[in-house]
């Protein structure tokens, strides 16, 4: 696992980088706010890694996942 800058995130937006960024905070907390064009599983997810992999559709597809701040464990542990 590679944790990168915020600036990093925005050149894969803007660079249009073939990867999945996945907000792994609650669908409530994702409804309320996300990035566009993430996609949302909750870590807590009892299916999380398959529905992850469905997502990613290769298992050589980067993923970028976030949460809440940086103060926030959830992307790190998923």
């Amino acid at each position: 696992m590679k944790t990168i800058a915020r600036n990093e995130l925005k050149d894969f937006i803007d660079q249009r980088k073939d990867f999945l960024l996945l907000d792994v905070l609650s669908a409530n907390d994702y409804a309320a706010e996300h990035i566009e064009g993430s996609f949302n599983v909750p870590k807590e997810d009892k299916d999380f890694e398959k529905k992850v992999e469905k997502l990613a559709g290769s298992k050589s597809k980067p993923i970028v996942t976030y949460c809440a701040s940086t103060e926030c464990p959830a992307s790190g542990m998923a």
